[in-house]
């Protein structure tokens, strides 16, 4: 992915710690019919921005992560914090709670 494409962020994340962009909720069921943001169901779904360093082991190793930033992911529902710095619904997460990594999109057809 270029780099052009990607927002830029003004906090790196620290060891293991993803910043993710989420991708937006759809405003209008598959149908046609608007949905209230009552009704809208969070969308699990974004893009890689940041990736911190990894995580320093006691042999004095850094395991490095395996996400890039641009990356497609599907992430969990749990341990995320919202990134208050910034407009776009950027979350701050632990690199193991990011399920799938790659062309999600394909993956949804």
């Amino acid at each position: 992915m270029r780099s052009e494409l990607i927002p830029r962020c003004r906090v790196r994340p620290l060891s293991n710690f993803v910043i993710v962009l989420r991708d937006p909720q759809p405003e209008f069921s598959e149908g046609g019919v608007f949905l209230p943001n009552v009704a809208r169901k969070p969308v699990n779904t974004g893009m890689v921005i940041a990736v911190g360093p990894g995580v320093m082991r006691r042999c004095g190793v850094r395991d490095a992560l395996d996400l890039k930033p641009g990356e497609r992911v599907v992430i969990s529902g749990q341990g995320q914090i919202a990134v208050p710095y910034h407009e776009p619904d950027f979350v701050l997460m632990r690199a193991p709670e990011v399920i799938v990594a790659g062309d999600v999109e394909h993956a949804r057809q």
